[in-house]
């Protein structure tokens, strides 16, 4: 499991950490929760919470949890159940946008499309379309 990624910037021999994301997990292997840190301008090496991400599951098996691996690569980490609501706070842990999702699934209990509400309750929100192919 991913349990950090941090990015870093920086020339020759001398690099500091600008963007982190720390990951926790419950006892299924999901992600329940993504921390982001920043570097604080002006003092090196320093990071600060930027806000986080909490999350939801269904019960399907996330078609991309076979390549978790490959995409650790790319600083994504992926739980095992398709994600059905992520919930998006700032740094002072205040709510700033929420996604719900909503699956429809194909015969082999794989997601075919889903509907994405985007926005927080009370507030006008967007709603997009997911589309899906297997090869």
């Amino acid at each position: 499991m991913l349990k950090r990624a941090t990015i870093y910037f920086g020339q020759d021999t001398y690099f500091e950490p600008f963007l982190d994301f720390i990951f926790s997990y419950n006892a299924t292997g999901n992600i329940t929760e993504t921390v982001i840190m920043t570097a604080r301008i002006g003092e090196p090496g320093y990071m600060e919470r930027a806000g986080h991400i909490t999350y939801q599951y269904d019960q399907k098996n996330n078609p991309l949890y076979a390549n978790k691996n490959l995409l650790t690569l790319f600083w994504q980490a992926v739980s095992k159940n398709n994600i059905k609501v992520e919930d998006h706070f700032d740094a002072q842990l205040q709510p700033e946008d929420k996604f719900v999702y909503e699956y429809q699934y194909n015969n082999n209990g794989l997601p075919a499309s889903a509907s994405v509400k985007q926005g927080l309750p009370g507030q006008s929100g967007s709603d997009s379309q997911l589309h899906f192919s297997y090869q």
